[in-house]
This record gives C-alpha cells, sequence and structure tokens, in this order.
C-alpha cells in the first residue's frame, strides 16, 4: 500500500515525510511533544510576520505545533495531495504549486494578522481544496463535494480558537487563481504561466511593506 501510494504520489509522500522529520527533530530539540516551538529549529521555522527572513517563509509551511496539529495535516494533505500530484502528472509543476499555495497564506497572514506566530501546511491545504474544485470541473464531476469540504472547513476555521483564519483565505485564494493550471494540463506552457504568475504575485505580497 505504501509503495502504490509512493508510486502514485511521490512528492506528497517527501512533503509528509519532512513533515514529520521536522516535528521529530523539533520536538527532540525542546524535549516535549507538545510544546516543539519551544526549540532552536522551531523558532527559525514559524512564521513571524514582522520579522520575515528566506528560512520561515518557507519553512513555516513544513512546521507544526504538537503532534496533534501534525497528524491532522499530514492526514489531509496525503489524501488531498495525491489528487493534486496524480492530476498535474509533473512533479515539478506539483511542487511549485505547493510552494505557490503556501506564499498565497504567507501573505495573507502578513498584511492582515501581522502580529500573529504561524505555522502548518493548512494554508497549502486550503489552496488543495481549491483545486479540487478545477479538477472536479475538468472532469464534468459534481462541483458540490469540494465547495463543501471548503465551505465545513471554513467553518471550522471560524468557530476553532488559534486557528489562522488569514492564512487558511490566503490559501484558498491562491489555490482560486491556481485553478487554470488544473483545467488545461494538456497545456504545460500555460500551466506554468499560471502558477509562475501567482507565486511572484504572492511573493511580492509577502515582502511588500506593511
Amino acid at each position: 500500500m505504501i509503495h502504490n501510494y509512493a508510486r502514485q504520489a511521490p512528492v506528497t509522500m517527501a512533503l509528509s515525510l519532512v513533515m514529520v522529520i521536522i516535528w521529530l527533530a523539533t520536538a527532540a530539540q525542546a524535549g516535549s511533544l507538545a510544546n516543539n516551538a519551544h526549540s532552536s529549529l522551531g523558532e527559525q521555522l514559524l512564521l513571524y510576520p514582522q520579522q520575515l527572513d528566506p528560512v520561515s517563509i518557507v519553512g513555516n509551511m513544513f512546521m507544526h505545533f504538537g503532534a496533534t496539529h501534525l497528524v491532522m495535516n499530514t492526514i489531509m494533505l496525503l489524501l488531498i495531495g495525491r489528487e493534486i500530484e496524480m492530476s498535474l502528472r509533473d512533479p515539478w509543476l506539483y511542487a511549485t504549486v505547493f510552494l505557490v499555495s503556501g506564499l498565497g497564506a504567507d501573505a495573507a497572514i502578513v498584511h492582515f494578522h501581522p502580529n500573529s506566530v504561524v505555522a502548518g501546511v493548512s494554508g497549502v491545504l486550503y489552496s488543495f481544496m481549491a483545486l479540487l474544485i478545477g479538477i472536479a470541473f475538468r472532469r464534468r464531476s459534481d462541483l458540490r463535494a469540494p465547495i463543501i469540504l471548503i465551505a465545513v472547513n471554513l467553518a471550522y476555521s471560524l468557530l476553532a480558537p488559534g486557528i489562522s483564519l488569514w492564512g487558511h483565505l490566503g490559501g484558498l485564494c491562491a489555490g482560486v487563481f491556481l485553478i487554470p493550471a488544473m483545467i488545461w494540463p494538456q497545456r504545460k506552457a500555460v500551466q506554468w504561466i499560471v502558477v509562475l504568475t501567482v507565486g511572484a504575485v504572492a511573493l511580492g505580497l509577502t515582502l511588500l511593506p506593511v
């Protein structure tokens, strides 16, 4: 089963393993499974919107607060990420979509929740949920399932304490703008133009002074 998954979605598997390894490393440094952020590596990877640096801009996507946060996000990534990766059929493009999705979350956090301290892959997951709509549209399948998935998760973001709502909304917006890349999988040039354009805008907004 693991072998089949790795063959179908090798990048998703690798990204998930990176998240687990980072959590293990930070937990070992902190001497705590729940308070792993209180470690030297954890501090480097956390996104502090008012103190941006290249490591945290990307690294926060792989950093998680405690085992529960990690497990929930990893399961979601393994489930949704495989669908996106198999649909794109290009590991480099998929990895770039992952990065751009995270940058969309970063940009929203920097401008709308600048006093927060954020980590986790959930912004990417919201982008991927939007991309599921693009896949459903291309396949002419029922759009209600991905829309309901987004609605339920947004409701959870609004009701649950300690959730980065702006990070989720930023990731979702990035995903909406990335949808054209899912609709025309046979046009690689178009896909790359869409993804790189959204990425450039998201990075520019992240680095734009508040």
